[in-house]
C-alpha cells in the first residue's frame, strides 16, 4: 500500500530560501514509512569528509505513543567518506519494503577539511 510519494530531509537544516545545510552530528526524527515499499536514502557530503559513520535504523513503535527510547535495529551504514567532495552516496532499502519507523544517525561524527558537513535524504513510493 502506497500512501503516495515523499521526500524528507532526516539529517541537515534547511533555510527559508529552501537552502540545506548539513550536519557533523545529530539523529533525525523518525519517518513512518510503512506504507511505502520502495525507499531510497541519499547522503550527500561537502567538503572533504576523511571519518565518521552514517547509521540508517528502525524501530517498531505507535507514533501515537511516547516516543521509543529502545534500542533501534541497523539497517545500513554509510562511510560518511563516500560522500566526500559533493559526491552523492545511495542506499536502496530491499523492495519490497516493509519498514515502520525509520530514523538517520551519525554515529561516528563527521570529520575532515575546514567545514565537512552531510545531509540525509529519505525518498518513497
Amino acid at each position: 500500500m502506497n500512501a503516495g510519494p515523499f521526500r524528507i530531509l532526516m539529517l541537515g537544516t534547511v533555510n527559508d530560501a529552501g537552502v540545506e545545510t548539513g550536519v557533523t552530528t545529530g539523529t533525525s526524527l523518525p519517518k513512518d514509512c510503512l506504507p511505502y515499499t520502495n525507499l531510497t536514502a541519499y547522503l550527500r557530503g561537502v567538503d572533504t569528509i576523511s571519518a565518521g559513520t552514517v547509521l540508517l535504523e528502525e524501530a517498531c513503535f505507535d507514533p501515537g505513543l511516547p516516543y521509543y527510547s529502545g534500542t533501534w535495529s541497523l539497517i545500513y551504514t554509510f562511510t560518511a567518506s563516500g560522500a566526500s567532495g559533493g559526491a552523492q552516496v545511495a542506499y536502496h532499502f530491499p523492495a519490497p519494503a516493509a519498514y515502520k519507523m525509520i530514523r538517520a544517525r551519525i554515529g561516528t561524527t563527521i570529520s575532515g577539511g575546514s567545514a565537512p558537513l552531510v545531509t540525509l535524504v529519505l525518498v518513497g513510493s
